[in-house]
């Protein structure tokens, strides 16, 4: 159960990373959107832009896992729960 918690908070606090450069995509997305209602366009959210926040994703992903399996492992060394089944 402690494990679950340790993880929780783990994640919660790395979310902030990836927060960032995806809010500063949305509130891009929500200006051009706006400027394509007033000027009576078809609404297209397709920029080059998003593939570069799925790359930043992607690689926050693998860091974030590789990051976890070490703080899950010192917090199994620091709880003697390194064997436990």
């Amino acid at each position: 159960m402690a494990f679950f918690f340790a993880y929780q908070n783990f994640y919660t606090s790395w979310l902030f990373i990836p927060a960032l450069p995806g809010l500063g995509l949305s509130i891009y997305l929500c200006f051009k959107v706006a400027n394509q209602v007033l000027e009576g366009k078809d609404i297209d959210i397709d920029t080059p832009y998003n593939g570069i926040y799925s790359l930043i994703m992607a690689i926050w992903s693998t860091i974030f896992v590789e990051v976890w399996k070490r703080r899950e492992a010192e917090l199994a060394s620091m709880w003697r729960m390194e064997n436990y089944e």
